[in-house]
């Protein structure tokens, strides 16, 4: 009985090894998410106020709106993610910087959700869930192409299960060598 081990094939890294962010159209979908809250304090702050301060709420409402796409735009333009060889690298912040760091074999599953405004737009967001902390959920990607979305999932679970083959491959080949040695 001749047994050999055979090494799997690397998953090809070809374009997946540079630094991207998210779809553009993120900076919509975030700021349809704080137009709402923005509208009703400028209601607020309309009916509360004196008839003194009606032409000051028009540039209140004017600064506000670009503040919140400014920083909107900054927190896309801060956030990057990176396929590696083992590891998907995630990396945000404005002013303090977060790089997470997930390996492939402790990602337990990648979801891609979408939302009605993300379908018509045709993005997706992709969690991973890893089955740490409380939530499961380490790393969100909230707005990607769709097509992108998908190439994730796809590399991801090609890179774990190309992690998962070489393990037991590596532990079982010492004991593979130490009991063709004693049958010698």
């Amino acid at each position: 009985m001749n047994e050999t081990l055979i090494a799997p094939q690397p998953v090809p890294i070809a374009d997946t090894a540079t630094e991207r962010r998210l779809h553009p159209l993120t900076l919509l979908l975030n700021l349809s998410r704080q137009l709402p809250q923005a509208i009703i304090g400028l209601i607020a702050l309309r009916l509360s106020g004196p008839d003194e301060i009606r032409g000051w709420v028009a540039l209140i409402a004017f600064f506000a709106i670009v503040a919140m796409f400014g920083t909107e735009f900054w927190k896309w333009w801060r956030f990057s993610y990176r396929l590696g060889e083992e590891e998907l690298r995630i990396a945000s912040g404005i002013i303090s910087r977060n790089v997470r760091s997930i390996p492939y074999e402790r990602i337990q599953d990648v979801n891609l959700e979408q939302g009605l405004l993300a379908r018509m737009l045709g993005m997706a967001k992709v969690r991973l869930e890893t089955g740490s902390s409380g939530s499961g959920d380490e790393g969100v990607l909230d707005s990607v192409d769709l097509a992108e979305a998908s190439r994730l999932r796809d590399v991801i679970r090609l890179r774990k299960a190309a992690q998962e083959t070489t393990e037991p491959a590596a532990e079982a080949a010492p004991e593979f060598t130490h009991a063709a040695a004693e049958t010698r």
